[in-house]
């Protein structure tokens, strides 16, 4: 098992059942060979989808490259496809797409943006009672100073 190989595969940004296969392969995966043999029967118990939806998407996933099968089943019972999942490439899809989705959220923003032209803030001192019914204390101490930022709603 191979909770980095899991962890990269939720940031990736594809068909949600597809990701479900993809994650269910990574958590039978050796992270350093990336060689999994789960069976069909698994991975769809597992994804909560039918085995007909569960070839289909690993073929699409073979098709774009996050894996290759490098043993094909000979059918009889107890012996799965063995499949090698491209290790690199997952960690790094995941590392990236999580790395941008987390500087967009903390992007500071400008004075021009319409949430920051919306807000103003209103300082007061502890005790003053000027701000109107409405205001909004977001808490915000300044104990070496003592003052408190009052968000106008």
């Amino acid at each position: 098992m191979s909770i980095d190989l899991v962890a990269a595969a939720l940031w990736i940004d594809m068909e949600p059942r597809r990701k479900l296969v993809l994650i269910a392969l990574c958590e039978r995966a050796d992270l350093q060979t990336g060689m999994c043999w789960p069976g069909r029967k698994e991975i769809a118990a597992r994804s909560s989808i039918t085995e007909r939806w569960v070839t289909n998407h690993m073929k699409a996933l073979e098709d774009d490259g996050y894996m290759a099968t490098v043993h094909k089943s000979s059918g009889r019972a107890g012996d799965t496809s063995r499949r090698k999942l491209n290790v690199g490439r997952i960690l790094k899809e995941g590392e990236d797409r999580r790395e941008q989705l987390q500087m967009a959220r903390y992007k500071p923003e400008d004075e021009t943006s319409p949430s920051f032209a919306n807000q103003g803030t209103l300082t007061t001192e502890p005790g003053d009672v000027s701000a109107k019914p409405g205001d909004v204390d977001v808490g915000v101490e300044r104990g070496h100073l003592g003052r408190r930022e009052v968000l106008i709603a």
